[in-house]
């Protein structure tokens, strides 16, 4: 028999939300379909009404987080009346907060989930990035690069992820953010051949 349509909203986003509470919480192994049934006092036929699997399930979950997050970038990258310095600044206030929220989770984000939110958070970021770089241009702050604003806006996105994370951000303090974010602009800075002190890197 063919399986049901699936409707939005009502109990399946109520379903998605209790998901990602717990996988937030306990990762995707140690969350069971029992268990996000429970938060909802449903039934496991009402599961399979809106979902094939826990994996299907986790990916809704994951998509429900990323929307939320990526609305909050979104609406900072695409405030043209910011002048790059402040854009930049609160950049990095959102990566700092999101950062503080993940380790006040129980001890901090199960990284079964860290890693997917990580993927889906770097390659969502990718064209707000590519805007940022496009806005450089067009100001004259960021010459014309050799390769195309994408390709720069993936490497920027991702090799900054990865400078970040080198170091465990379980301890991470303001004082660790306020290094990094340092560190970064002058990376960025470098690579780019731009003075950091366009970019704020040279702030304390």
């Amino acid at each position: 028999m063919a399986r049901k349509a699936v409707l939005e909203g009502g109990k399946r986003e109520e379903l998605t939300q209790a998901a990602l509470r717990l996988f937030l919480k306990n990762g995707y192994a140690g969350t069971s379909v029992r268990m996000i049934l429970g938060e909802v006092n449903g039934e496991v036929g009402m599961f399979y009404h809106y979902f094939k699997s826990k994996s299907e399930l986790f990916e809704a979950a994951m998509d429900l987080y990323f929307k939320q997050y990526a609305a909050r970038f979104g609406a900072i990258a695409n405030d043209t009346s910011l002048p790059l310095q402040q854009l930049l600044d609160q950049l990095f206030f959102l990566f700092a907060n999101t950062a503080e929220t993940y380790l006040s989770m129980n001890g901090g984000l199960h990284w079964t989930v860290e890693l997917a939110l990580r993927q889906k958070t770097l390659e969502g970021l990718e064209p707000c990035i590519a805007a940022i770089l496009q806005r450089a241009i067009a100001t004259g702050v960021l010459g014309q690069p050799e390769a195309s604003v994408r390709e720069l806006a993936a490497f920027l996105v991702h090799g900054t992820a990865g400078f970040v994370h080198r170091q465990p951000v379980q301890d991470a303090t303001p004082e660790w953010f306020a290094v990094k974010k340092r560190e970064v602009l002058r990376l960025i800075a470098s690579l780019l051949h731009v003075n950091p002190e366009l970019l704020g890197g040279m702030q304390a």
